[in-house]
């Protein structure tokens, strides 16, 4: 098991890391062509004046392995934070489950401390995380929502 460093991105270097290990994430994922992120709006996202995402760069003695995204949300039947997790990885070397565990039990309990009542994450149905480890981390299954999205295509004419 790795021993990880959890680093906030809040300068352009570690944006730029970030964005390229995003990037390896998409062609692992057999999705490289489906990344479109342009890299002006990622930066306006991370690091703008009004940021709509934070990012974390998962990092060991020498390098970065991985990072971890996070949105805010805001649940209004309990006016309280929840802090959903959009993106984690690892690259492969460091892919194992005990490593997922650690990094998910570590950011937890992270954005607990930051102010986050709650932490949720999605994951594919045939991604790295599977259930028992999850479940180890101290996440449940949400049985009651479904998911649903509207997609606007960038460069549609309205």
């Amino acid at each position: 098991m790795e021993i990880f460093e959890y680093i906030p991105v809040r300068e352009e270097t570690q944006l730029r890391q970030l964005y390229a290990l995003n990037r390896e994430l998409a062609e692992q994922e057999g999705q490289g062509g489906l990344f479109r992120a342009e890299y002006p709006r990622y930066r306006e996202a991370f690091l703008g004046h009004c940021p709509a995402a934070q990012g974390w760069l998962i990092v060991t003695k020498t390098e970065s392995v991985g990072f971890l995204i996070v949105l805010r949300k805001f649940a209004s039947y309990l006016a309280s934070v929840t802090a959903y997790i959009e993106d984690l990885y690892l690259q492969p070397d460091c892919a194992d489950p005990k490593n997922y565990l650690q990094v998910l039990k570590a950011m937890t309990d992270a954005l607990q401390k930051e102010g986050a009542d709650r932490v949720e994450i999605r994951v594919l149905k045939n991604g790295v995380l599977e259930p028992k480890i999850l479940t180890e981390a101290g996440f449940s299954p949400v049985k009651k929502w479904r998911v649903w999205r509207v997609e606007q295509e960038r460069g549609a004419s309205g």
